[in-house]
């Protein structure tokens, strides 16, 4: 098929792009100036040059383009890379930091319940004035954490030391309320299990009116009005047992 306008000599051939150019170039098999024995005219080399080197132009933006984009690619896998190496680290030193911040803080409870067992052991002291009996000189509030640890101690040292009798000293309590009240019957009753008698003594008469105010009833417990009495109470009852 031939063209009715030749595509190579027809201007509005310009302002197609290569690719269109050659489609339509290829389309005419009887084009004159495709034969060997007809010469092609300089203005349609100089148009083909022309769009050789735009083209080629074009693809040279179009791969710098490329490259640039390219680049630009690796550029932010590597930022990426980097942001996922510092989030990583910050996770690791957070992960130290907490875990550091959880001991300490473990020790720390640690070492206050330490010192609060000290603090309630040095409360509660509790002394052998001679053998079998042992006294509690008791001072400040009777919490129950306080009574808990105290009743826990007497017992254990009642078992050890075979005491027959345990002298609890309130000299040093002024105030009393309806817990910590029901707490020493506890601890005598407890006493009383284990074979061995207990005496309250030096009870002010505040605190004789607090726990009769309270309802609580210790007129089953030996009371003596002080320490002296209670002591020549433990050893008239001592030499008037039997020995075996």
């Amino acid at each position: 098929m031939r063209c009715e306008s030749c595509c190579l000599e027809d201007p509005t051939s310009d302002a197609l792009d290569l690719d269109a150019f050659c489609r339509k170039l290829s389309s005419c098999t009887e084009c004159p100036l495709l034969r060997l024995d007809a010469p092609i005219p300089a203005t349609v080399l100089i148009k083909q040059i022309e769009r050789l080197k735009e083209s080629a132009r074009h693809n040279r933006q179009q791969q710098n383009r490329i490259r640039q984009l390219e680049h630009a690619q690796r550029e932010l896998a590597l930022e990426i890379q980097r942001s996922d190496e510092r989030v990583a680290k910050l996770e690791q030193t957070q992960k130290a930091t907490a875990q550091a911040a959880d001991e300490q803080f473990q020790a720390q409870i640690a070492m206050l319940a330490r010192q609060q067992a000290a603090i309630l052991e040095l409360a509660t002291p509790i002394i052998q004035v001679w053998d079998g009996v042992l006294v509690l000189p008791l001072i400040g509030q009777l919490d129950d954490n306080r009574m808990q640890s105290l009743t826990e101690n007497l017992l254990a040292s009642l078992q050890q030391k075979q005491a027959q009798f345990a002298v609890l000293d309130l000299t040093g309590i002024s105030d009393l309320n309806e817990s910590s009240a029901r707490h020493l019957y506890r601890v005598a009753s407890a006493v009383r299990l284990l074979g061995a008698e207990a005496l309250l003594c030096g009870m002010r008469a505040q605190v004789v009116r607090i726990v009769t105010s309270l309802g609580v009833d210790l007129g089953s417990l030996s009371v003596t009005r002080t320490l002296q009495d209670a002591l020549r109470r433990c050893i008239t009852k001592t030499r008037l047992t039997p020995s075996t």
